[in-house]
């Protein structure tokens, strides 16, 4: 199994000497957090974008319209001052500035009860009057009252890997060959945690069955109803039910890596310089949830709740703004990219809440606003938000022939 080297490469093969065979969960763990080199806390990557693009980086209409969202929220929350907007695994940063940019266009209270903390192992924010960046890698942050948010954070999280060999649960170990090169073997689990994990799903896995289990998700449960004094936690994240989860359609697993935008199953490949992520648990998730005080509110598709939100009348808005035909083009692909089948449409929005007397209703999870709803031509939102240079230009880099400017390539003019 022989692999591109990495410093990455050097810092498990040690592990592996010293300890013998290491759970995959450690490898992934080294290859992603290991100080100065792993994939999130390298000081030289300066920007993911190179490997794959969020839903924040795509358009700022996500963020304008959790900023809706979570207006809805204050308001249930009986309009709170200061209203705490709790963002962890924060990344570039796009998900705040588009919050906060969104939210003066809301109502004057909300915005300023806000208080927002944007929490990332690589923080590439400054801090600002509304805006307060912290360097941590979990939740550090107590006392909140107002809102938690994730964005592809979970999916992140290291996972054990297992095998059903012989009929009984197997761990996915990492050691070397011999030709010093990682490998992978099959052994006893490490802990009891993984087969306690699977028998609480209820599920029957078949000979050769292989998948992740993420234990991780119990420490960050409990990590969160520590730190939220009362109010929600909206997830957004790839993922499914238990019970796709672990089906015949993922017998080998749901475990990705990206590369330069490049999707493959290969984590041994570069390690420390490809992401590596697999799909969240929803089931155990909202199951945990329950066990530390935390009551499930609703889970729907991304596309969905962006609907719900009003996505329709903003994207029919755009051909009512005077836009120059790249940039309603740019616009609309970016949006649409948002709610696209098969990819960031079908990601979930969890939602759950903490210390709410009555049984909230949030409007993302209520269909208001159907994706075939037209628009009244009198009928504009000037509010709309538009690509910045922040946001990844998404037209161009698919079609970069729609940027060149033709008169300067073509030297001989036009002729009729």
């Amino acid at each position: 199994m022989a692999r591109e080297h990495t410093a990455i490469n050097g810092i498990v093969r040690s592990l592996i000497e010293k300890h013998g065979k290491i759970t995959f969960q450690t490898f992934m763990e080294t290859a992603l957090f290991a100080p100065d080199a792993g994939y999130y806390a390298s000081p030289m990557r300066r920007s993911l974008a190179r490997d794959y693009y969020t839903a924040p980086n795509t358009h700022p209409i996500f963020g304008s319209l959790i900023a809706v969202q979570l207006e809805q929220i204050w308001e249930q929350m009986d309009r709170v001052t200061p209203f705490h907007i709790v963002e962890v695994g924060a990344g570039s940063g796009s998900l705040g500035r588009d919050i906060l940019s969104y939210s003066s266009k809301l109502s004057s209270g909300f915005q300023n009860a806000i208080e927002y903390v944007s929490i990332d192992i690589q923080p590439r924010t400054q801090d600002s009057k509304k805006l307060h960046t912290i360097r941590a890698l979990g939740l550090p942050v107590r006392n909140i009252v107002g809102c938690i948010l994730s964005n592809e954070l979970i999916d992140s999280f290291p996972v054990h890997r297992f095998a059903i060999h012989d009929g009984i649960i197997k761990e996915i170990y990492v050691t070397l060959d011999t030709n010093y090169e990682l490998t992978e073997v099959l052994d006893s689990p490490s802990t009891s945690l993984i087969g306690e994990r699977i028998a609480s799903l209820d599920i029957r896995l078949p000979e050769g069955f292989q998948g992740e289990v993420c234990l991780d998700l119990e420490t960050w449960t409990r990590d969160i109803s520590k730190s939220l004094e009362k109010g929600f936690i909206l997830t957004f994240d790839y993922g499914q039910a238990a019970h796709q989860m672990y089906s015949d359609a993922h017998n080998s697993g749901t475990l990705r890596t990206f590369y330069r935008h490049t999707q493959t199953h290969n984590p041994y490949f570069m390690p420390g310089e490809q992401d590596i992520t697999s799909d969240v648990d929803f089931t155990s998730l909202i199951s945990l949830g329950e066990c530390y005080n935390l009551e499930y509110v609703g889970i729907i598709p991304q596309r969905e709740f962006l609907y719900n939100l009003g996505f329709q009348k903003h994207l029919n808005t755009l051909t009512h703004m005077g836009l120059n035909q790249r940039d309603l083009d740019s616009n609309r692909m970016s949006m649409l990219d948002l709610v696209k089948l098969g990819q960031m449409g079908d990601f979930k929005v969890l939602a759950q809440h903490k210390g709410i007397p009555t049984s909230p209703n949030l409007a993302g999870f209520l269909d208001q606003d159907s994706p075939k709803e037209s628009l009244d031509g009198s009928t504009i939102f000037p509010d709309t938000p538009l690509l910045t240079p922040r946001h990844v230009p998404l037209m161009d880099a698919k079609y970069p022939h729609l940027s060149w400017d033709w008169e300067k390539l073509w030297p001989f003019g036009h002729s009729c």
